[in-house]
């Protein structure tokens, strides 16, 4: 039968991946909320490269950052290695949050009896 036959087992298995989604997704929202109050420091592109642009989203970044071209970044402080041309909460990073409260409202739905996983 093995555990996706078991409700039981299969319920506490996705809740277990909602949790571990939705606390990865919601500690990268706690890190784009703080990164609006990172220091602002002034750069120079020195050196740019695409290996891969599977979704037409990376090749514009070439476009508005050419090499040699100015940027702001914000980092972190306690961090500084770690900075971001765009402060805040990407979209993506929403989508996340959505996908680990599905998995964790399904997992509780399977334990309670709402939903029979099939």
């Amino acid at each position: 039968m093995g555990w996706l036959g078991d409700p039981t087992a299969f319920g506490v298995y996705i809740v277990l991946v909602g949790v571990v989604v939705e606390a990865l997704a919601l500690r990268s929202v706690a890190l784009g909320v703080d990164s609006k109050t990172w220091p602002v420091v002034e750069g120079r592109v020195t050196s740019s490269r695409l290996d891969q642009d599977s979704d037409g989203q990376a090749a514009p970044l070439l476009d508005e950052f050419p090499v040699g071209g100015p940027v702001v970044l914000r980092y972190n402080p306690s961090k500084p290695r770690f900075a971001r041309v765009r402060p805040g909460v990407p979209w993506e990073t929403w989508m996340w949050v959505v996908i680990g409260f599905g998995a964790l409202l399904l997992g509780v739905g399977v334990l309670q009896g709402w939903v029979e996983p099939s």
